[in-house]
């Protein structure tokens, strides 16, 4: 049955895309909603392992702002370097204009890439409020970590201001705790919307390239 389903895995997964299930997630509580993506993604890139896949370490190999940044009116300088196989050096000028709060949405499109393939296969894009997006996420952590290398106190809704760190180490391998992930590249773009007058405005936009790489 498993060989069944690792040969059926990828038609599973492009009908999970098709039919649009993630709308589903909007009509959910947040909790259950966490739950049910997180479900969706493990899915999809179990779906993506094949031969190539087993422990690993995370190569953060850019971060920056995307070609269309919205209003601009956060405003996220971050500079990302690897410093030996588990850790990175993360500076960082934050500024933004206005309060982050649920009613900022945060959209992250992600698409995966292995070593022999010639196309992007799209895995996850999803939507969710701010503060649940950080609270209820395996990043909280970080999130709190760096707030702290700030000098602040992570607390939700964020108020405007500037925040900034230098050279704090993070270890991304931490945040994922999956014991294999499939080899490859992943691009993300984080889309930071408010909701005005019932209408998302984009007010930000990040773009992350990463590199699964076998651990030894």
């Amino acid at each position: 049955m498993l060989t069944s389903f690792i040969h059926n895995c990828r038609s599973i997964y492009y009908v999970i895309l098709l039919k649009q299930n993630l709308l589903i997630l909007k009509k959910m509580k947040s909790l259950i909603r966490i739950i049910v993506i997180n479900i969706v993604l493990f899915i999809s890139v179990f779906c993506l392992v094949q031969e190539s896949s087993g422990p690993y370490v995370i190569k953060v190999k850019s971060l920056s702002e995307c070609k269309n940044t919205g209003t601009h009116s956060l405003i996220i300088q971050i500079k990302v370097q690897m410093i030996n196989k588990t850790h990175h050096a993360v500076t960082s000028n934050i500024t933004s204009n206005i309060e982050l709060n649920n009613d900022i949405r945060v959209r992250t499109i992600a698409k995966f890439k292995n070593g022999g393939a010639d196309k992007w296969i799209n895995i996850l894009d999803v939507t969710l409020k701010m503060c649940d997006a950080i609270e209820r996420h395996q990043f909280k952590n970080i999130v709190m970590d760096v707030f702290k290398a700030a000098g602040e106190d992570y607390k939700c809704p964020v108020k405007k201001g500037t925040y900034k760190i230098n050279n704090y180490t993070i270890d991304f391998n931490e945040a994922f705790k999956l014991p294999v992930l499939p080899y490859g590249n992943l691009t993300s773009d984080i889309l930071f919307y408010s909701l005005k007058r019932n209408r998302l405005v984009l007010e930000s936009c990040i773009n992350v390239e990463v590199e699964i790489a076998p651990k030894n």
